[in-house]
C-alpha cells in the first residue's frame, strides 16, 4: 500500500514547506523505470489513489501521491503553509516537487505519468501551462474529471453556497452527515462501518479558510481547459478520463481531444478510487509506455 516517506524541505514561491508524499514501488519489477506522480482533488488526500497506485503497481509502475500543504495536518502531525492555497500555487509545489523526486528517485522525466483528479486536474493543467518545458518532457498527462470552472454543476454550486452558510452551525455537519450517509448506501459503500461523526465541511483541508480559497480557485474564470497549453507540448500526451453520471462535474472532454484518448466510465466522482479495476485496464490497453 502507499506508504508516508519522510517529509523533504523545500521552497515554494519564497515559503519553505514540506514536501509531503506516499510511495508505492512495483511489484516484482525494482528495476522498472516507469512513475505516475499521483495529485488529489479538494478535500480529499493523497490516499485517494491508494486503489489505483496498488492495481498500477501489479504492471510495474512507481506510485508517488503528494499531498498539498494544507492538508491532511492529522496524520502529517502539523500544517504546513503555502499561501494563497490557490490552483496556480499548488502548481508550482507540483513543479519544485516532480524535480526534487526525479533526481531523489533517479526517474528521468520521460518516464514520468502526471496524473490529476477533480482539483488535482486542474492543478496538473496549470503547471503545464506554467512550465511547459518541464511537463512537456513527462510521458503523458492524465486528467480524471478535472474541477474546471466551467464543469461545476448546478448541484455543485448549490452546495457550494449552501455549506458556506452553514459552516458554523452544527446543523451544517448534521446534514453533511446525513447526505454522505445517503450517498455511500445508494452507492453501497457500507461494507465496513464508518464514523460519520467526524464528518466536516473541509474534509481534509487543515482549515476552512484553505477550503474557501481552493473552492474560489476553482471558480475563478482562468481556470478553464486552454487547448493550446497542451497543443504547445503535444496534445497526444494527454488522457482524459470522465463519468457521464457524475454529479459534481460535468466533464466530458473537448473535441479536440482524439477519442482514443478518452476513457469513459459510469461511476461516482471518484472514478478510481471506486472503480481502479476498471480505470487501470482503460489506461493499461490505451496508453502503456
Amino acid at each position: 500500500m502507499l506508504k508516508p516517506k519522510p517529509e523533504i524541505p523545500i521552497e515554494v514561491d519564497g515559503q519553505k514547506v514540506g514536501l509531503r508524499y506516499y510511495f508505492l514501488a512495483p511489484f516484482n519489477t525494482s528495476d522498472h523505470t516507469s512513475a505516475i506522480l499521483f495529485v488529489h482533488g479538494i478535500r480529499t488526500s493523497a490516499m485517494y489513489f491508494q486503489p489505483l497506485a496498488k492495481c498500477l503497481a501489479q504492471y510495474g509502475y512507481h506510485g508517488i501521491a503528494l499531498e498539498y500543504p494544507g492538508y491532511d495536518k492529522e496524520n502529517w502531525g502539523a500544517s504546513s503553509v503555502l499561501e494563497p492555497f490557490t490552483i496556480p500555487v499548488f502548481a508550482h509545489y507540483i513543479h519544485q516537487a516532480l524535480k526534487m523526486l526525479s533526481n531523489k528517485y533517479k526517474i528521468g522525466l520521460e518516464n514520468w505519468i502526471i496524473w490529476g483528479h477533480s482539483m488535482g486536474g486542474a492543478v496538473v493543467h496549470n503547471a503545464v501551462k506554467q512550465y511547459p518545458a518541464t511537463f512537456g518532457r513527462t510521458a503523458y498527462i492524465v486528467l480524471e474529471a478535472p474541477a474546471f470552472a466551467n464543469y461545476l454543476t448546478f448541484g455543485t454550486k448549490a452546495a457550494i453556497h449552501l455549506g458556506q452558510l452553514m459552516r458554523n452551525l452544527k446543523l451544517g455537519a448534521m446534514i453533511g452527515r446525513s447526505i454522505i450517509r445517503t450517498y455511500d448506501t445508494k452507492r453501497g459503500l457500507l461494507s465496513k462501518p464508518l464514523n460519520y461523526h467526524k464528518f466536516t465541511i473541509e474534509g481534509h483541508c487543515d482549515s476552512h479558510y484553505i477550503l474557501d480559497a481552493n473552492i474560489n480557485s476553482i471558480r475563478h474564470p482562468a481556470n478553464n481547459f486552454d487547448v493550446t497549453t497542451f497543443e504547445s507540448i503535444g496534445l497526444n500526451k494527454l488522457i482524459w478520463i470522465w463519468s457521464t453520471d457524475d454529479i459534481i462535474l460535468h466533464a466530458p472532454p473537448p473535441d479536440t481531444i482524439p477519442k482514443n484518448q478518452q476513457v469513459q466510465l459510469k461511476t461516482s466522482h471518484d472514478i478510481s478510487s471506486t472503480a481502479p479495476k476498471l480505470v487501470c485496464d482503460a489506461f493499461l490497453s490505451r496508453f502503456s509506455p
